[in-house]
């Protein structure tokens, strides 16, 4: 019989899941800034590093067990963290 994973452990994938997605969103931002001068808008960059922001606040919120709606609020994101993790 397979065990099912805890309720810490689902959290920590949980977490781990949406910081891989940060740091790949991060690494695209500077890439795509870099290209400017091939008609590249510097909006992708900036959109890649709100993602990586959004994604990262996710995982913490996650992490310390705090549920989340499904907006993409940096603000209210940031207002959930509980006060030692902000």
């Amino acid at each position: 019989m397979d065990r099912q994973p805890s309720p810490e452990e689902t959290r920590r994938r949980a977490a781990a899941a949406w910081l891989g997605d940060a740091e790949a969103d991060l690494a695209n931002a500077p890439s795509l800034s870099a290209h400017r001068d091939e008609n590249t808008s510097p909006s992708g960059a900036a959109f890649h590093a709100q993602q990586a922001v959004e994604k990262a606040l996710k995982a913490l919120l996650i992490w310390n067990g705090v549920e989340y709606p499904p907006k993409h609020d940096l603000g209210l994101l940031v207002g959930l963290l509980p006060g030692e993790a902000s």
